[in-house]
């Protein structure tokens, strides 16, 4: 006969509560078109979904929490607006050209719920321009100077 005592099996079920993996698993995404009017104007940007993933792992109640254009990115991964007529940088701004495109892309994805219940969500779809700026030094809005950190 096997005894196990009161405290080990107690320590047991804390300690695999915390062994389970995530609540979901992605199982299928699909990436999402650039849309035309934005390559036309060489506009990076980005766009985040929240939505609810149902018991069967489809997305419901999809819409954009915030969405920015931006066309230049700096060594720390800040995003900035370079306006080349009046050489002016200024931070990302918000913009609608990527929601339609991140919103159909989300009613795509598809995932694994492990707790068989709605889980709350967001994810971030990126779209970069092949003209994007990349530079290498820190940028300081408030001089739209760089600085080397």
């Amino acid at each position: 006969m096997i005894k196990i005592s009161f405290k080990l099996l107690i320590l047991f079920f804390f300690i695999s509560a915390y062994i389970v993996a995530d609540d979901f698993k992605t199982k299928a995404k699909f990436k999402p078109q650039y849309p035309k009017s934005a390559y036309a104007k060489r506009i990076s940007g980005y766009a985040i979904v929240e939505f609810v993933i149902n018991e069967k792992g489809r997305t419901e109640q999809n819409s954009v929490m915030t969405s920015k254009c931006f066309n230049l990115i700096d060594k720390n991964g800040d995003y900035f607006w370079y306006d080349f007529e009046k050489k002016k940088i200024s931070a990302a701004y918000d913009c609608k050209y990527f929601d339609f495109k991140a919103l159909k892309a989300s009613k795509q994805l598809i995932y694994e719920n492990y707790l068989s219940k709605p889980i709350e969500h967001s994810y971030k779809y990126n779209f970069k321009h092949w003209s994007l700026i990349k530079v290498d030094s820190v940028i300081d809005l408030e001089t739209g100077d760089f600085v080397l950190k």
